[in-house]
């Protein structure tokens, strides 16, 4: 959950704040914002199906789920954080769209791995393990927008926000060791339904 949320914070941020963002801070009219934000979006899903077969076959080639779920989270969000600090560090349109580019495209190959990762992880809770995490990007997508509101209204700064972005997707490239993805929640036959960590 906590992983997800700090996913959620950044790619919230690309869905509510973006067009107004290339608007206001590199000065592109509304048609060209229009096709920049497009084009952004679609990286983004093309990103998804790409990371979606590339955990299967990271999966069949190592047989670890670590190295294809979590290992593979933690480097899309490196990638998505060096997209993202050259376009806080330089106001230039060209590295701004190539780095936010970079960003949404491995914040999306995460997106599968992520929610493979919740069904090994819990396979007889898959719903309510998914429904958990979809909350906590819901939660993200409540509170990003308006701190970011916030955070530009004090600084007059349209990139600065992101550096919370920066800084979150750290500490969750840290959070994913603690994802298991090769200790699935069993039921314990014997006491009910409690669920217990497996071996």
């Amino acid at each position: 959950m906590i992983v997800y949320f700090c996913q959620g914070w950044t790619g919230w941020l690309f869905v509510t704040w973006m067009p107004s963002l290339l608007q206001k801070n590199y000065g592109v009219e509304i048609k060209k914002s229009a096709f920049l934000y497009m084009a952004l979006l679609f990286s983004g899903f093309l990103a998804e199906l790409i990371g979606g077969m590339t955990t299967d076959s990271l999966l069949r080639r190592t047989g670890s789920l670590q190295i294809a779920r979590s290992l593979m989270i933690a480097g899309s969000w490196v990638f998505a954080v060096a997209g993202l600090v050259p376009v806080i560090l330089f106001h230039d349109m060209v590295i701004g769209v190539s780095g936010f580019m970079v960003t949404v495209f491995f914040l999306g190959f995460a997106i599968s791995p992520l929610w493979t990762a919740t069904m090994d992880i819990a396979p007889n809770y898959a719903g309510t393990s998914s429904s958990l995490m979809n909350a906590s990007g819901a939660v993200a997508g409540i509170l990003s927008p308006v701190a970011f509101a916030w955070i530009l209204d004090r600084t007059g700064s349209w990139t600065t926000p992101f550096a919370v972005s920066v800084c979150l997707l750290l500490f969750a490239i840290v959070m994913t060791y603690w994802i298991r993805p090769d200790r699935p929640i069993e039921v314990v036959p014997n006491v009910g339904r409690l669920a217990v960590a497996g071996e």
